[in-house]
């Protein structure tokens, strides 16, 4: 813990990212972290996984969570897994529970119906 930061250096983290109404949004388990204080921002590094309760699963190398949006982003290579989706992209965007993810550049992935291995 830095106190004049207000921040704290983590190792072998678990984290929980809650709803709204309470109930779980996802966990998310990484080697190291940092965590703010004052804003309640956090950075996952290192074989970052997070899983939704209903099996929604983002993997990549470093996540950021953005307190005051409730936003989670990467700007590495992720992998994001579901019930007839895959994706995989060069960075993301997306809420704690994985309803939303964006990426600009989208590797491969098939989304539904829609087959982005295709060209």
């Amino acid at each position: 813990f830095y106190q004049t930061s207000q921040r704290a250096d983590l190792r072998h983290i678990h984290v929980t990212f809650y709803a709204a109404d309470g109930s779980i949004a996802s966990t998310l388990t990484a080697r190291a972290g940092k965590y703010e204080w004052r804003t309640g921002n956090m950075r996952a590094m290192g074989n970052v996984v997070s899983i939704t309760p209903d099996g929604r699963k983002l993997t990549t190398d470093t996540l950021d969570y953005v307190r005051a949006s409730n936003q989670i982003s990467g700007p590495n290579a992720f992998v994001f897994d579901a019930p007839g989706r895959h994706l995989e992209g060069e960075s993301f965007t997306s809420d704690p529970d994985f309803k939303n993810v964006l990426t600009t550049k989208p590797r491969k992935g098939t989304l539904g119906s829609v087959d982005l291995n295709k060209k």
